[in-house]
């Protein structure tokens, strides 16, 4: 499964070392990535683990946002791994398994979300409603009221943002009535499936 996200000649195993090694960090480097998967392959690892979100640079032109950040693939740099991403990984190592509904609900269990069962049928709506992997506030918002919490639509952007699911991509402007969020396409596109590592 991994060698299809990445499509480097790099086996799954060495792909699966880098990102749990990630995982178990705030911020990984360059040079400690290129120890384990080359130098050679470094730069198509990087480009494919951004484009994927499953690593967000650190360095920022000015917000926290994705889009905001600087993509540098040099000595020196580091990238950290969305919280939802860290628990994908972590599964995908002990159960052998890549399974979204289970990561939604377990990230949202750990932080208090009353509730966390539900998460998981609520992002999977947001990923059908969104478009050119985006979605609004206001989108949000009515699916949240399809699940009555739509008095906690703020409260639910924050957390789906702390985990790594969405992420500012437009603010509040005259032409955008409503802010609009990036969602993680790592999760979005695989997000009801469990994917047996090695298919």
């Amino acid at each position: 499964m991994l060698r299809e996200i990445f499509a480097l000649n790099v086996d799954e195993y060495t792909l699966l070392k880098v990102l749990y090694f990630a995982s178990q960090k705030l911020t990984i480097s360059y040079e400690e990535i290129a120890e384990i998967i080359g130098e050679e392959n470094i730069e198509n690892f990087l480009l494919t683990a951004e484009e994927n979100r499953l690593l967000v640079p650190v360095a920022s032109s000015r917000s926290t946002a994705w889009k905001d950040k600087l993509l540098l693939i040099k000595p020196g740099e580091k990238y950290r791994m969305p919280n939802i991403i860290k628990i994908l990984i972590k599964n995908l190592c002990e159960k052998g398994e890549w399974n979204t509904n289970y990561a939604i609900a377990t990230y949202f269990k750990q932080i208090g979300e009353p509730r966390w069962e539900d998460i998981p049928n609520f992002y999977e709506k947001l990923s059908q409603k969104a478009k050119n992997n985006k979605v609004s506030a206001k989108d949000i918002r009515e699916i949240a009221r399809q699940f009555n919490m739509e008095e906690k639509t703020g409260a639910l952007i924050a957390e789906l943002k702390g985990g790594g699911l969405i992420s500012p991509f437009l603010s509040l402007t005259p032409k955008n009535k409503f802010p609009i969020y990036e969602i993680n396409p790592c999760v979005k596109e695989i997000h009801s499936s469990k994917v047996i590592l090695g298919s």
